[in-house]
């Protein structure tokens, strides 16, 4: 969890993402460069497919903006269906688990 304000968030954001994507395509095109890397690659797939959907923007779609009195959440400007698809279904989730009541509950917990 990062806590800042909007622009510097931003910034952060754009960052992690530029960096995140630089590294997957410097590490395929490293992959692609014989045919010793191509076979370790096609044995490492199943770990490079499920890290590649843990660092995918659209597999969470958004992410929940505090401060507010209520749930607002944020989705990527360039969000395809599938992100939004993940967004509502965060949003679901947050509202079924009370996540702004408790937010509250333990800030004023911790407060005291």
């Amino acid at each position: 969890m990062v806590v800042t304000d909007g622009f510097t968030g931003n910034v952060l954001v754009k960052t992690s993402e530029a960096i995140a994507k630089m590294i997957t395509d410097i590490l395929k095109e490293e992959l692609m460069g014989s045919f010793r890397t191509k076979l370790g690659a096609l044995l490492a797939k199943p770990a490079f497919s499920r890290m590649k959907n843990l660092i995918d923007p659209s597999e969470v779609g958004a992410a929940p903006l505090l401060g507010v009195d209520g749930l607002v959440f944020v989705g990527h400007g360039r969000s395809d269906a599938r992100a939004i698809v993940n967004s509502l279904l965060l949003a679901e989730k947050a509202i079924k688990n009370n996540l702004l009541e408790n937010i509250k509950n333990n800030l004023m917990k911790n407060l005291a």
